[in-house]
């Protein structure tokens, strides 16, 4: 709105006021838990909803939309939200408190599968009903990018393309 930013990735919402942007999805973010790799849970095949209600949790902060729908899964589901609760967006937080305890957490499946990869995490055998929305490239329609922006704008959607598979926008 200030004209500050040529272009953002992130998430537009439906309380956004969008009559001068231009939005195009990249990604949408599916998220899964994660435990440290030791961690009782994983040597189930399948752990149901309600033994990881009983589990002890990082999540993120209140009144964003991925505790939202992390608490509203469980509801759905007939169950109570977890309990105990660590709130977090602090990614080496997260990862410390998992090495060091039986908590569990709930983060993007991108995020998970690059800290198993390096064997600090294991994924929970669970599919988790909560999603994230899509994410994507914003610009205004009303405001003329520079040549320098629109250099890494094009960069930014070729790679795009690369990694999520989406097209570029015509």
């Amino acid at each position: 709105e200030q004209n500050r930013l040529d272009f953002l990735v992130a998430r537009l919402f439906e309380r956004h006021d969008k009559r001068h942007l231009h939005y195009h999805a990249l990604a949408e973010e599916e998220v899964c838990a994660i435990a440290r790799p030791d961690h009782p849970i994983l040597s189930l095949d399948t752990p149901d909803l309600a033994g990881l209600a009983r589990g002890s949790w990082i999540v993120p902060p209140e009144g964003s939309v991925l505790r939202h729908r992390f608490e509203l899964m469980f509801r759905s589901a007939g169950l109570q939200p977890p309990r105990h609760v660590l709130a977090t967006t602090a990614l080496m937080f997260l990862t410390k408190m998992l090495q060091e305890s039986d908590y569990l957490a709930v983060v993007p499946v991108d995020v998970a599968r690059h800290y198993a990869d390096h064997g600090m995490v294991g994924i929970v055998p669970v599919d988790l009903s909560c999603r994230m929305d899509s994410f994507g490239i914003i610009t205004r329609t009303d405001w003329l990018l520079s040549p320098g922006a629109r250099t890494v704008l094009q960069a930014l959607q070729e790679t795009a393309t690369e990694i999520y598979g989406t097209p570029a926008p015509q």
